[in-house]
């Protein structure tokens, strides 16, 4: 039920992308919330992003058992990409 609810999100999300394409999108979900969406032509960096917002609100960064933390992304995952976000 948490995956189709994450991907629902995603799909109601408005975006660069459905109007011009070209672009990556990475969301930061707690649990079903989304916590943030970020949309850039380098995937890298749209993560970077998340990171970054992460470390400047770190009340969003508690995460518990009830309600992990779910990254989703476009597109396909190098490992620096998923390493960088098991780092998050």
């Amino acid at each position: 039920a948490q995956l189709y609810a994450i991907v629902d999100a995603i799909r109601r999300q408005e975006s660069t992308y459905k109007s011009a394409g070209s672009v990556h999108g990475c969301a930061l979900f707690r649990g079903e919330e989304m916590l943030l969406f970020v949309e850039d032509v380098g995937r890298h960096n749209a993560i970077d992003t998340i990171a970054g917002w992460l470390w400047m609100h770190p009340e969003a960064a508690t995460a518990t058992p009830a309600a992990p933390h779910v990254f989703y992304t476009t597109g396909r995952l190098t490992s620096e990409m998923v390493i960088k976000s098991a780092q998050m």
